[in-house]
């Protein structure tokens, strides 16, 4: 029987997904939230498609920073402290000691792989299966198409590994990718997206986001280069947004916004107390006494003050960022540049006072600072050789089980 394709709207449940003919219930009224794939071929559907991208990338991206948080030491699940603290598969994440079904985990890989089916499907359909299209609304299409793509191979090399110490994924069912080889994958689709737009900013967002790719993988001159050509002192962040799509789920799960299931760790309050001016970029609320669980009582713990409104934004990448990568570079990767002037500019823009040297251990600090709740961490942490879990636990999310056993490219879990 034929398969048809559909997709489902509103944009909060973007996917292109098949189903039979067979599987239609009769008798039933039309539904009013599908689309039939072969009815969007108009450039008039571009926009609708591009806002689906961008939903699926606001969903990877809330869920990316909070479970690698989670694993990393920037925040810890509050089981013993918050009275909300209920997911055991969060538990997992904060010990390292993840299990292959772990239920989040497989979620992310998901809501990853949706964001690159929807972005290389756009691409495709742009260049092989729309009639006749207008020159810009063919570039804003292929544009966002190649850089959600980028970022897709990204996510996957920042997160995500085959096992504690590896770090990788499998596009599309196909064979294990190491983090390496992904990051010279979204390095190739950000040129690619350079091709497809003159917008300054968006140029700058891109060389951005090249030179933090190029920083993680270890080339640093490559680095230095898209750097001194990213964003600058001013722009606007390029971030992940809530207003047409899911509640942000840091304030669902993690804030006084709504739901309290992880506390910060102490140092970010500490930081604070040496600096008071700190509190404008690590905003933090004590956790309320009817929401502390702890035996200690006079113990005072804090959440994330970051995001406690459901549309809250989330930073993917900043000018602050690209600054503090090419203060890394000029410290202590051996680039040119003045990593002086690049992290008193970050400080200055929260209004806070400016060091006079730069070392290791102060770039290490002001990302701790500055990328608080971003999901950088995690990354530093295995950059920095910071780990502070034992021996044999995941420094990465595991590729789950259900992966595991549907690509015939890895073994099947208990083979």
């Amino acid at each position: 029987m034929k398969n048809i394709k559909i997709i489902l709207l509103p944009v909060l449940l973007f996917s292109i997904v098949m189903v039979s003919c067979e599987d239609w219930v009769q008798d039933l009224p039309p539904r009013e939230d599908i689309i039939e794939d072969d009815v969007l071929v108009d450039e008039a559907d571009i926009d609708l498609l591009v806002l689906g991208i961008k939903t699926n990338f606001s969903s990877t991206i809330e869920r990316s920073s909070l479970y690698s948080e989670i694993l990393g030491d920037a925040v810890i699940n509050g089981r013993y402290v918050c009275q909300d603290a209920t997911y055991d598969v969060w538990r997992e994440l904060e010990e390292g000691d993840i299990q292959l079904n772990n239920a989040a985990v497989d979620g992310l890989s998901t809501n990853i792989g949706e964001m690159w089916h929807c972005a290389t499907n756009l691409v495709d359909r742009i260049t092989n299966r729309m009639g006749e299209i207008s020159e810009e609304k063919k570039n804003y299409g292929l544009f966002n198409g190649h850089l959600f793509e980028g970022i897709a191979y990204e996510i996957y090399a920042n997160y995500y590994g085959l096992n504690e110490e590896e770090g990788g994924g499998c596009i599309n069912s196909g064979p294990f990718t190491n983090s390496g080889q992904l990051f010279d994958m979204a390095l190739n689709k950000y040129e690619e997206a350079l091709n497809f737009t003159s917008d300054p900013w968006e140029i700058r967002v891109v060389n951005s986001l090249m030179a933090r790719c190029y920083l993680y993988k270890g080339d640093y001159s490559g680095s230095r280069i898209c750097g001194a050509l990213g964003l600058t002192e001013g722009d606007q962040p390029f971030e992940a947004l809530y207003v047409q799509s899911s509640d942000n789920y840091w304030w669902q799960q993690a804030s006084i916004g709504l739901r309290v299931q992880v506390i910060v760790d102490n140092r970010f309050a500490q930081y604070i107390d040496e600096d008071p001016n700190e509190a404008n970029r690590i905003p933090l609320y004590e956790l309320p006494d009817e929401l502390n669980v702890s035996e200690d009582t006079a113990a005072v713990y804090w959440t994330q003050g970051k995001y406690i409104e459901a549309d809250a934004p989330i930073a993917f990448i900043t000018w602050q960022e690209t600054y503090l990568i090419l203060a890394e570079l000029a410290a202590i990767r051996g680039q040119s540049g003045n990593a002086l002037d690049a992290v008193n500019a970050v400080r200055g823009s929260h209004g806070i006072d400016p060091v006079s040297e730069v070392n290791r251990d102060l770039i290490i600090t002001e990302r701790d600072k500055e990328l608080f709740t971003t999901g950088a961490r995690l990354i530093d942490q295995r950059r920095f050789d910071l780990w502070h879990l034992p021996s044999g636990t995941w420094k990465y999310l595991p590729i789950t089980e259900s992966e595991r056993n549907a690509n015939d490219n890895l073994p099947n879990v208990g083979e």
